[in-house]
């Protein structure tokens, strides 16, 4: 008898949480816009594709033009390839990170598209 392997599976929801969870911390005054952008961007980033839209969906409203302005910022000057460094445990290769950079790109730019719907 085989046990089927999905059958305690529960999918993490530990970006989704941070992603609430920082929404709150920005409301109650603990942290800035940016260091919000911040994580809420390297969490996104680092969630599963099922989680990406799901934790853009938490970003409340009366922050989303604040936040697509930071992604502006952050994004256009470098064609959506900014430093990967934070994903990375090893950045002594040049060229592991430029592949890093490469790889990341796609979900920076579904990321900016969807938040700049999102703040229309």
């Amino acid at each position: 008898m085989t046990e089927d392997p999905t059958a305690d599976f529960q999918e993490d929801t530990t970006w989704v949480n941070y992603c609430r969870k920082s929404a709150v911390q920005h409301d109650a005054g603990r942290i800035t816009i940016e260091e919000y952008s911040n994580g809420v961007t390297l969490a996104i980033l680092s969630a599963p594709i099922s989680q990406m839209e799901r934790c853009i969906e938490l970003i409340p409203s009366h922050l989303a033009v604040q936040y697509v302005d930071f992604l502006r910022r952050l994004l256009e000057p470098v064609d959506f390839m900014p430093s990967p460094k934070p994903f990375m445990v090893d950045t002594s290769s040049e060229q592991m990170i430029e592949e890093k950079r490469r790889e990341l790109r796609p979900k920076y730019v579904r990321l900016y598209q969807l938040m700049r719907k999102k703040a229309e």
